[in-house]
């Protein structure tokens, strides 16, 4: 297919985002369990969706505001890196297409932290914590340490 670059460019912007609005779609929701408890929410898996796309874990999380200004703003520097846009200060292509990409990662990183951070606090204030426990066998077979030991609690899936 032969298409100028602007053309070429603007197809490549549009393939991204709906890819991207497609995989935010496609998520599957999480299911209250049978006491109204808030289900466990892994950290790791809420901070790779935004990773992939910035806003995607916040969204999955409950935290469509937050999910939304990810989004947004991660359409910019995929603008710039595709060259749909240009950055009035900056002649060399190359050097755009660095910084939309640079600027991107950075996002979706930021993005990462948020999410992993978000739902970890969830899962705190839904009762899924550390209990410490004093007197319990570090290993089995060994006598009982007076040294605290940590278990996580009520972690269900």
């Amino acid at each position: 297919m032969n298409c100028r670059r602007a053309e070429c460019a603007v197809r490549s912007f549009l393939a991204i985002v709906v890819a991207g609005l497609s995989l935010f779609v496609v998520s599957p929701a999480v299911a209250q369990d049978e006491t109204d408890r808030e289900p466990y929410r892994d950290p790791f898996l809420a901070a790779l969706r935004s990773a992939a796309v910035p806003g995607w874990g916040q969204f999955h999380l409950g935290h469509d505001e937050r999910g939304t200004v990810y989004m947004t703003v991660a359409i910019l520097p995929i603008a710039v890196a595709s060259g749909v846009v240009g950055v009035p200060v900056i002649d060399d292509e190359d050097f755009e297409r660095t910084l939309g990409v640079s600027v991107y990662v950075a996002w979706a990183l930021l993005a990462a932290v948020d999410a992993h951070e978000i739902a970890e606090r969830l899962n705190l204030e839904n009762g899924y914590g550390l209990e410490f426990r004093a007197g319990t066998p570090l290993a089995p077979g060994r006598e009982p340490d007076p040294r605290v030991t940590i278990t996580l609690l009520r972690r269900h899936f």
